[in-house]
């Protein structure tokens, strides 16, 4: 009968953590979606910016972003182009043009939601390597911006990493962000001590949140630095309202990594805080 009781403890305690572990999968997973419209307000306020220009500051602007390739840069000569990208094909999807750019960044690219720099040919695309991609009739300000990326690449071991890095530390957050999912904290025995493994993973899971926000920090920083590029060669070519629009685009371009960063801090925020609601639960509830 002892053994009985305590299969069934065992089993008992296998189910709630299993439970706990999706409730806090689950409520951490839909972090994202509430940082989401964050994320979209800020990128339609940059690109509202640009499509607020007339014809005539289009093209200035756009002349400007030529010179820093070929007179303030070295950039034309390390071949650097620009690509207008309007047009990303035919939607097929049947999804409304709003939602098909938030899961294509090309399809967002072409009507003027998007730009990025891409260091590697996509042939899909007919996209070069070394080319800044952008509607330049619709988001010409966030050129830049691009154009800082580019010469982060081109000319800075240090900055290529940070932009090589940026992917795999994606990655380690979002680990970081789930890891409390996963994990629960322990407790020492009775008249015994923790063991340096398990100190370890109470560590991690009590610093999980910050983390998570500190794995983003080669993307907020390579950034960082695209945005003090792009705003000192706009400075420089362009007249002063001009360039404040450039810096104002370029600020809620950077809000919206700011807030995917915040999000994972908060996924690990929350995957915790519900794994040890569950926790705290069960051992109010387990025989004395």
């Amino acid at each position: 009968m002892v053994g009985i009781s305590k299969n069934v403890v065992k089993t008992s305690e296998k189910s709630n953590d299993i439970k706990s572990t999706l409730a806090a999968y689950t409520a951490a997973g839909a972090v994202p979606l509430g940082a989401l419209p964050a994320q979209l307000l800020a990128a339609n306020k940059m690109s509202k910016i640009s499509r607020n220009l007339d014809k005539d500051t289009v093209e200035i602007v756009n002349k400007a972003a030529d010179d820093v390739l070929d007179k303030l840069t070295n950039l034309g000569k390390k071949g650097v182009k620009i690509n207008n990208f309007q047009n990303a094909g035919i939607n097929a999807t049947g999804l409304p043009d709003k939602v098909l750019e938030i899961v294509n960044p090309l399809f967002a690219t072409a009507n003027g939601k998007n730009a990025f720099f891409t260091n590697k040919p996509m042939p899909a695309a007919n996209l070069a390597a070394n080319t800044v991609v952008v509607n330049r009739n619709k988001l010409s300000l966030s050129t830049f911006h691009e154009l800082g990326h580019a010469h982060n690449f081109n000319n800075s071991k240090f900055w290529k990493a940070m932009q090589k890095v940026r992917t795999p530390s994606m990655l380690l957050a979002s680990t970081f962000a789930l890891l409390p999912a996963l994990t629960k904290d322990i407790k020492p025995k009775e008249g015994e001590e923790l063991t340096t493994k398990e100190k370890i993973n109470n560590g991690l899971r009590k610093a999980s949140p910050a983390l998570a926000f500190l794995s983003m920090a080669p993307m907020l920083l390579e950034e960082g630095k695209a945005t003090l590029n792009g705003n000192k060669w706009a400075k420089e070519l362009l007249s002063p309202d001009n360039y404040k629009k450039v810096a104002k685009s370029n600020r809620y371009g950077y809000a919206s990594y700011l807030a995917s960063a915040a999000s994972f801090a908060l996924m690990a925020f929350v995957a915790k805080g519900v794994k040890d609601k569950f926790a705290n639960k069960n051992e109010q509830k387990a025989p004395n």
